[in-house]
């Protein structure tokens, strides 16, 4: 609905108008709405005419202060030449493509031995490329012979044959180190496809790494023993072998007690990163040395001589006089048997036998015949070989022998020859000292 006053519309219903403020519903006369038309046109042209004057009033004023003439001209100069820059900038500008953004840097391994490798996601660069030629493949791999063949893609496939990196470091690592990437490309074909690659190199910080365990390998680790001393054979005995290590031990044969040997582990550069790899651990040293003590050996002192060991030796002396006396009882007698002492003769050379014991008992024999020696001292020795004392402390020799030495003692009774030796001189002489040159000496009791 229009004001009945001034002619201007107004909503519906509207009680006053808007522009004028008369009430809408008298209705104006005749002679008003003619008055209304005239003011209304002489409002427009009263308005037009008073922007064209301030127009021309601008102009004028300009005109009269040629400084504020000049920075309007230099204001509309410069947003010219922004404009112009902007474009240029817009048309000649090349996407820049953050290569680093685009490399995984991936460490494993353990601290001080940790490995790295670099991969560039050459798909994810290949389709920014494609993007920017507008052209849409899912894949490029897959055409990627193709791309060499297309005049359109050629640029495309140049450049990304031009584009590669590197790593300067990619072994024995720890936390905290440095690496650098090294890219290899070429912007010239970058820039035919509308890009620029960057940067040239790429430094990450190696993080990650598990630490390191120190193990001794020795741990659980023994000898085993064959053999008796001086001809003892060891091997090694470890009561669990997690990481496969391969045990040595020199030398393995041909030893003594009291010797040492090393036992040793394969650790050569191969073996250090073998382990580290797959374990991740080193190890605290690869050889050890052991004394061999707990063997069975060859009786070498008077020391390794057990009580039970001499015992059974001196009972089988005494068995093998008391045979002997039964036996030729008709021919010699023999009384007072008693314990003199033992010659050990050990073996300079490690050689057979390792050892000779000689048992010796005294006793008063006299020959039966008529005219025969009466109430001498004789000496009767056993000799027992390679007596051996076990590791468990206990001792061992064959008690088998049953042959008194000295076969001509020079008493004699008949036919017969009295067994062993009438004098100690006589004995030691035949026994001992014709064996020094092979044999070591020891003597127990007064038989010397």
């Amino acid at each position: 609905m229009n004001c009945p006053k001034c002619n201007a519309p107004n909503p519906e219903g509207s009680k006053f108008c808007a522009s004028c403020g008369a009430p809408m519903g008298v209705e104006p006369q005749p002679e008003q709405q003619a008055n209304n038309q005239s003011y209304s046109q002489a409002g427009q042209q009263f308005n037009t005419q008073t922007a064209t004057d301030k127009i021309n009033q601008g102009i004028a004023n300009v005109k009269k202060d040629p400084k504020k003439f000049f920075l309007i001209i230099g204001i509309v100069a410069f947003v010219l030449i922004a404009a112009l820059v902007t474009l240029f900038f817009i048309v000649t500008h090349k996407k820049k493509i953050d290569l680093s953004e685009y490399t995984t840097v991936t460490f494993e391994g353990y601290n001080g031995y940790g490995t790295a490798d670099v991969d560039l996601d050459e798909d994810a660069i290949a389709t920014i490329l494609l993007d920017e030629k507008g052209i849409k493949i899912e894949d490029y791999k897959n055409v990627f012979s193709a791309l060499s063949d297309t005049e359109d893609l050629l640029p495309i496939y140049s450049a990304m044959e031009a584009l590669d990196c590197s790593i300067d470091k990619t072994e024995n690592l720890k936390n905290g180190d440095t690496v650098t990437v090294t890219y290899t490309f070429n912007n010239d074909l970058a820039k035919k496809c509308g890009v620029k690659f960057t940067p040239e190199t790429y430094t990450q910080t190696v993080s990650g790494l598990e630490e390191v365990k120190t193990v001794d390998p020795f741990e659980g680790v023994t000898l085993e023993y064959s053999g008796t001393s001086p001809d003892v054979s060891a091997s090694v005995k470890t009561d669990s072998n997690p990481y496969d290590l391969y045990y040595q031990v020199e030398p393995s044969y041909g030893i003594k007690k009291g010797d040492k040997v090393t036992v040793s582990i394969s650790y050569d550069e191969d073996n250090k990163k073998s382990l580290m790899e797959n374990h991740g651990i080193i190890l605290s040293s690869n050889t050890k040395e052991f004394t061999v003590d707990e063997v069975d050996s060859y009786v070498t002192t008077k020391a390794d001589i057990t009580d039970d060991l001499l015992d059974k030796m001196k009972k089988q002396t005494q068995d093998v006089i008391t045979a002997y006396k039964a036996k030729y009882k008709s021919n010699f007698s023999i009384s007072d048997v008693k314990y003199a002492g033992y010659y050990l003769l050990t073996s300079k050379a490690d050689s057979w036998p390792h050892n000779k014991i000689y048992v010796v008992y005294s006793a008063k024999a006299s020959g039966k015949d008529k005219g025969s020696f009466k109430n001498k001292t004789i000496y009767f020795p056993l000799k027992f070989s390679d007596a051996i004392l076990y590791a468990d402390g206990t001792g061992y020799v064959d008690t088998n022998s049953n042959y008194l030495e000295g076969y001509n003692s020079g008493y004699t009774s008949g036919w017969y020859t009295l067994q062993g030796y009438k004098s100690v001189a006589d004995m030691k002489n035949a026994l001992v000292d014709s064996e020094k040159s092979n044999y070591s000496v020891e003597t127990e009791g007064d038989i010397n």
